[in-house]
């Protein structure tokens, strides 16, 4: 099933700011760390570090083998998941 996650912090809290942060996003998104969480990721899309005066976001197409999975998946990163479908599949409907 296919899951959007969206992280959302104030820029002046941005990961990318300091060392330590930006060792951890590292680590999150690893080859071994997504290969060890059965995690697939198809799209991310942020607008770290060129936002400067708003809340940075950050999108993730995210496939996991459950919602759980998918949050640990993100560990210290605070992120909201709900399911969403490929626009194709949602035009079946209309």
């Amino acid at each position: 099933m296919l899951d959007g996650a969206e992280h959302i912090h104030p820029a002046a809290q941005c990961p990318l700011n300091g060392e330590q942060d930006k060792t951890m996003l590292k680590e999150i998104f690893s080859y071994a760390n997504v290969k060890k969480a059965r995690i697939k990721s198809d799209s991310v899309y942020m607008s770290c570090p060129k936002a400067t005066q708003v809340d940075h976001k950050s999108f993730f197409a995210v496939e996991a083998n459950s919602p759980d999975a998918a949050i640990k998946f993100f560990g210290p990163l605070t992120v909201q998941l709900r399911k969403v479908l490929p626009l194709s599949e949602v035009a079946k409907t209309l």
